[in-house]
């Protein structure tokens, strides 16, 4: 009974270390997963700040055009 037992116990204790491995990598994906997701919203963030200052440049400069065009003439 008590042999039976001990046996049930170990199965059982080497599911749960089964179990805690799998969490364990699932954890580390996770936090891969974040990081890289991290990286990426900082890049855009910053691809988001040159579009912004392409875009005053650009209007800029389409009133320099404007203006160097009636000047030429």
């Amino acid at each position: 009974m008590l042999g039976n037992k001990q046996r049930e116990l170990a199965i059982v204790k080497e599911k749960v270390r089964v179990l805690n491995e799998r969490v364990a990598g699932l954890r580390k994906k996770l936090e891969e997963a974040e990081n890289a997701k991290r990286e990426v919203e900082e890049e855009a963030a910053m691809c988001n700040a040159k579009l912004s200052a392409a875009k005053t440049l650009v209007n800029g400069l389409a009133g320099e055009n404007k203006r160097w065009k009636e000047t030429v003439k």
